[in-house]
């Protein structure tokens, strides 16, 4: 979740973490996802700073899965969020296939192991 920790509350990124993001997103749209515009305005008639959106988590995994299907042949909708033992997030675990004949049995394997991570056996 090292991307989490690259998007600050306030929606300010410094350019370095920026371009890193950049990279790793391999495009520059990913802040719209991330951030909400602020509608309000304060006491001043300013506007609030953009801030991040609540449910971070939800968002991110959809849109890295968004991203990889745009590459991958086929990409398993729902990736398999490890936690610590204090229940925080600190992996995505993505699964794709670029091989249009092995994908449907690699993401019934995904499957698998997903549920079975998630029900802890």
């Amino acid at each position: 979740m090292a991307v989490n920790r690259m998007l600050p509350k306030k929606g300010v990124v410094p350019n370095s973490w920026e371009i890193r993001l950049n990279n790793l997103f391999g495009e520059a749209d990913w802040k719209a996802f991330f951030y909400r515009k602020p509608v309000d305005k304060d006491l001043f008639g300013d506007h609030f700073p953009e801030s991040k959106i609540p449910d971070i988590f939800q968002n991110l995994s959809d849109y890295v899965t968004n991203r990889l299907s745009s590459v991958f042949h086929k990409v398993h909708e729902k990736p398999l969020l490890l936690k610590n033992r204090t229940g925080s997030p600190l992996f995505l675990l993505c699964f794709a296939s670029g091989n249009p004949k092995g994908s449907p049995i690699a993401i019934r394997i995904a499957q698998y192991i997903i549920n079975k991570s998630s029900h802890g056996n």
